[in-house]
């Protein structure tokens, strides 16, 4: 009842746009982006900033599920794909398709509003974006801050984005002694 629900709402939403092409983001978000296209007769765009979560139990069937949807969405439908970069089109087995384009995630620091913020002038520095969940890996990005600290890098590590492991990142920032060159934002 959900996602029909979901679906009847949106086509009557996407109907009086008009629009041409629909970008969808995400696996569930993929699969309501290729019935609206179908529906209405637009392009549809996916894009995928990541692979799934390590999903257990029924978790993990549903995802499966919504997978191997989106393959055939992806194969068959999409008249691109985006993704994030070349590893991740090959862990996902987009890699081959000709519609594959890779955009790089960029933050531009040269422009004006990122000097202003006084953040990554005049020090290097390194951005974490993202969900503080297993699957993104900020505990990598921590440690291996500390082994460009220990070989003489004076080197930031910014950390941008909210989760469930926030206090044991940030646990390990204080066990590891690095807590002046890392901030939460």
């Amino acid at each position: 009842d959900g996602f029909l629900n979901l679906l009847k709402k949106s086509i009557a939403i996407v109907k009086q746009m008009h629009p041409i092409i629909i970008v969808s983001h995400g696996y569930k978000e993929n699969i309501l982006g290729f019935f609206l296209s179908f529906f209405i007769r637009a392009k549809l765009i996916t894009t995928f900033h990541g692979l799934t979560e390590n999903y257990q139990g029924i978790k993990k069937i549903k995802m499966s599920n919504d997978l191997f949807l989106n393959r055939l969405i992806w194969r068959f439908y999409s008249k691109r794909l985006i993704t994030v970069s070349h590893r991740l089109a090959f862990d996902l087995g987009i890699n081959e398709l000709p519609q594959l384009r890779v955009v790089w995630n960029v933050i531009d620091c040269n422009r004006e509003g990122c000097r202003d913020l006084n953040v990554f002038i005049d020090r290097p520095a390194v951005l974490f974006v993202g969900r503080l969940v297993n699957i993104k890996r900020c505990d990598l990005a921590i440690k291996a801050l500390k082994i460009l600290l220990e070989n003489n890098k004076n080197v930031y590590l910014y950390i941008a984005g909210e989760g469930p492991l926030r206090k044991e990142l940030e646990q390990l920032v204080g066990a590891l002694g690095i807590e002046s060159n890392v901030r939460f934002l």
